[in-house]
């Protein structure tokens, strides 16, 4: 089974395959990618043992718990560090470690601090932790000194905002798999690999364990996933939702919640802590929920659609982003105008300058869509940015509206922030992170910095809905003079956050906190108090209110979810607001980071075992391990991630570790061809051994193809694991708006819980019958009657015409009827897909309201012919 060329075949020519000599076999090679680390001198199992999420939701709160069980069995002490992608906009509230019964509550310290810390207890033979923000979407943790034979139970505590969706429900994604960092010559990356590091291989077992709770079941109507197969069960006033496909789970896990209400704007108040040193978290906050509507309004825009075309958007992906870029050219109303740049390793623009939208122009563009390949490399995307902004308008001054649309990850995300931030003035832009592993910190901080919007697209999620959801928040005009203000008695003074109101769009929620800071003694009692949204559109003023009561109560409980998130979102816009004004606000930054116990750039968790009665003696050796993490089998992609830069004293030597494929998820996937597609929920992890030893031999010939002995079974659900969803987040202290009561009923209604991937599938064939029906469609909104209409409607063009209740010789007349008929069969034979066909739907009418219809003949009685053929 020796060889000495392993061919893997890689969609990103980006990617770097590195081949050792003494390998086996490209199966076994494979299989290893995947098991993680196989020892060739022993079969032992790394410290990795079991892996448990679970989350708390209550409305547009969620509350996360990581546990990650740890055990040596090493002969030598060990340090392992691992790295997580994480939804950029949670924040991590908590860290503890507990090491063979030992609980260390971890500290959030200045980051400079924290590694020292940590670094003296390493070298003076203490245990320790510690964990830091890599990136706006990246953590990582390092656990050191853990001794032989010793047991560790790292808990990590996250809380968020939950966005919602366009038909109301709420979505929560885990992140599970963290993708490569491209970045261009002259750019750092934070996850860049070590060079020329040398490989020990060991087996890696793990055991992933996911539960959900949601709370206030009666208001909880569809709970579905687009990613996984669900089960859910009803406890008390909750419903339990747990993944119902066993063995370990592959690629980001995304679950929908419909309730019956949404769109309802909710505020939730939350009592200062007392003892706290910041008058933030000292002072009562409010959560706002807004869901502002307008009336319908248009405008005329010019439109850049900016398409990933790296190797990793083979297959599924750039056969989607086709067919979505041809939805998009036929929804653009007339009057715009547009351009198509596609990027990778390189960039290329569609026309050499944006060209009014017109019949020509669109037919050009949509041959090119249907041809578009993956074939640009990798995924850089900071020039071909440079490039649009740089552009002069050629639409007299029409706004212009980006749209990028990317399955990947840069390494110069700040850059590119910095770059959309420069030229938000001029350009809007909106973002689509496609499948498992998009860089959450990318796509939303484009968003943020662009007066956009973000939308994250999971597999085996259609992707049209989101981009024409986006394209008619493009189509409406800005809002001016946004504000919030509130109405409270003159006692208290508020500092609204974030600073900056985000854009407003019709029927979207939009969060905004009010900290509200006592200026002198408040009275007893309760208070009511009111909060209002205000803004024009094109002249036109819009107010929106949200009642609240406040109570004299103070805290004492160290409960803080909603103090924390406005912490957060205060960080974030800090850091947002580029490096001079981040400078400026870096000491606040880092006393309210610490107090708030929400990690920004500039803090770090530590924790030290003091407690720990013998310390770990002998010499430090390091091994780093970096990720080569296949994360779609069809494709067998290969990720490049990195190891922690770590601050070394003169007496350790680093040795490089690689690994490929590990996951907290455990075991390995289907063979390479498999459908399906692979992640890694923390996969990056680095081992340091106290004890130098020499660099291992290659893997023996008759080593077993699966990485060695079978994993154990999974372990039963924990007591911890049970009981910690419920003290996941305490809602209890939340004052809010009483609820109506439900109506009463003798059993509770059964949720739905269709799976969405099965609702795709279903609807496979309807979406290739719209997509024909829509590339049909003219520049102008009409349909041609012609033989390839005709076939859509099962009918020949003289049939057509014998059914419409006047004379088609005319072409014009013809038209209006292939127009009419068109729009009743969409309306008909697709109405699950309405939401992402009313702009071509809307056009075509806009045409039909200019047409003049013969005398003898109305429109009413077209419109119910057309409906008898259909």
């Amino acid at each position: 089974l020796q060889c000495s060329t392993i061919f893997l075949p890689v969609s990103d020519p980006s990617c770097r395959v590195v081949v050792r000599p003494g390998h086996s076999c490209w199966w076994i090679y494979w299989r290893l990618l995947m098991e993680g680390l196989i020892s060739a001198d022993k079969k032992i199992v790394l410290p990795l043992k079991d892996v448990s999420v679970q989350v708390k939701v209550k409305g547009y709160l969620v509350g996360i718990s990581s546990n990650l069980c740890y055990a040596n069995d090493t002969d030598n002490p060990i340090e392992v560090t691992f790295r997580f992608p994480l939804e950029e906009s949670f924040a991590v509230v908590g860290l503890e470690a507990v090491i063979d019964g030992r609980k260390i509550k971890a500290e959030v310290e200045e980051k400079g601090k924290a590694r020292d810390m940590y670094d003296d207890a390493i070298a003076s033979g203490l245990s320790a932790a510690y964990a830091e923000e890599k990136s706006g979407d990246v953590f990582n943790l390092s656990l050191g000194n853990l001794p032989s034979g010793s047991k560790a139970e790292i808990k990590i505590r996250m809380v968020g905002e939950l966005p919602i969706e366009a038909d109301g429900r709420v979505r929560y994604t885990l992140p599970s798999v963290l993708k490569p960092r491209y970045t261009p010559e002259g750019s750092s990356d934070p996850l860049a690999a070590t060079q020329n590091a040398r490989v020990k291989e060991a087996t890696v077992a793990g055991v992933f364990q996911f539960r959900m709770r949601v709370e206030g079941s009666e208001r909880v109507a569809e709970v579905s996933s687009p990613t996984h197969k669900l089960k859910t069960e009803r406890v008390a006033d909750c419903v339990d939702v747990h993944i119902a496909e066993e063995g370990p789970l592959r690629g980001d896990v995304t679950i929908l919640i419909g309730y019956k209400d949404p769109h309802e704007p909710m505020a939730l108040v939350e009592a200062g802590i007392e003892g706290r040193k910041s008058k933030e978290m000292r002072s009562k906050v409010v959560m706002l929920n807004f869901f502002p509507k307008f009336s319908s309004l248009k405008a005329a825009c010019e439109f850049i659609f900016v398409v990933d075309r790296s190797g990793s958007m083979r297959g599924s992906y750039i056969k989607s982003a086709s067919e979505t870029l041809v939805l998009f050219l036929k929804s653009i109303p007339e009057g715009c105008y547009f351009n198509i740049v596609s990027f990778g390793s390189r960039y290329e623009s569609f026309f050499p300058t944006s060209q009014p939208y017109n019949q020509e122009t669109m037919e050009k563009a949509t041959k090119f869509a249907v041809m578009m390949q993956a074939d640009f490399g990798g995924t850089e995307l900071l020039a071909p940015l440079q490039y649009i902004f740089k552009q002069p308008s050629q639409s007299s001054g029409l706004p212009r509206q980006v749209f990028i649309l990317t399955d990947g990850s840069v390494g110069n995300t700040s850059s590119v922030i910095s770059e959309v931030r420069k030229n938000s003035d001029s350009t809007r832009c909106f973002t689509f992170g496609i499948g498992s592993g998009a860089s959450t910190a990318l796509v939303r901080g484009i968003a943020r910095a662009g007066n956009g919007s973000a939308e994250f697209i999971a597999d085996n999620e259609r992707m049209q809905s989101k981009v024409i959801r986006s394209l008619k928040k493009a189509l409406q005009p800005s809002a001016n003079n946004v504000a919030v203000t509130f109405n409270l008695p003159n006692s208290y003074q508020v500092k609204v956050v974030p600073d900056k109101i985000p854009s407003i769009y019709n029927g979207d929620k939009t969060v905004i906190y009010g900290i509200l800071m006592e200026k002198s003694a408040q009275k007893k009692g309760r208070v009511k108090c009111k909060a209002t949204l205000t803004g024009d559109i094109v002249g036109k003023k819009f107010k929106f209110d949200i009642p609240f009561e406040l109570t004299d109560t103070q805290s004492e409980e160290d409960v803080s979810v909603i103090h924390q998130l406005a912490v957060k979102k205060m960080i974030q816009e800090w850091q947002d607001d580029g490096e001079s004004y981040e400078e400026k606000h870096k000491k606040e930054m880092t006393e309210l980071s610490s107090d708030a116990s929400v990690v920004s750039r500039y803090t770090a968790y530590i924790a030290v075992d003091v407690a720990q009665n013998k310390p770990v003696s002998g010499s430090m050796q390091s091994y780093e391990l970096t990720a080569d993490t296949p994360v779609s089998y069809g494709s067998m992609r290969l990720l490049m991630g990195a190891s922690l830069p770590k601050k070394r004293s003169s007496n350790r030597t680093t040795m490089g570790l690689q690994m490929r494929g590990s996951s907290l998820m455990g075991g390995a996937g289907p063979p390479p061809g498999a459908a399906g597609r692979s992640g890694v929920l923390m996969n990056s992890c680095m081992y340091r051994f106290k004890k130098a030893s020499a660099p291992p031999p290659p893997p023996p010939s008759s080593f077993d193809a699966f990485g060695g002995p079978p994993a154990p079974p999974p372990p039963a659900l924990s007591s911890s694991f049970a009981t910690d969803v419920d003290d996941l987040l305490c809602f209890s202290h939340l004052s809010a708006p009483p609820p109506a009561p439900p109506p009463p009923r003798s059993s509770p209604a059964p949720l739905k819980m269709q799976s969405e991937n099965e609702k795709t599938h279903a609807s496979s064939s309807k979406q290739t019958g719209a997509n024909l029906i829509v590339s049909l469609q003219q520049a102008n909104g009409s349909w041609l009657l012609n033989d390839q209409l005709a076939g859509v409607v099962s009918k020949s063009v003289e049939e057509l015409k014998s059914c419409c209740p006047v004379s088609c010789d005319d072409d014009v007349m013809a038209n209006i009827w292939a127009t009419l008929v068109v729009i009743e069969l969409l309306k008909k034979k697709y109405p699950s897909m309405l939401d992402e066909l009313e702009l071509v739907i809307m056009k075509a009418e806009r045409w039909l309201s200019k047409q003049v219809l013969p005398s003898d003949v109305s429109l009413t009685t077209l419109i119910e012919d057309a409906i008898k053929i259909v």
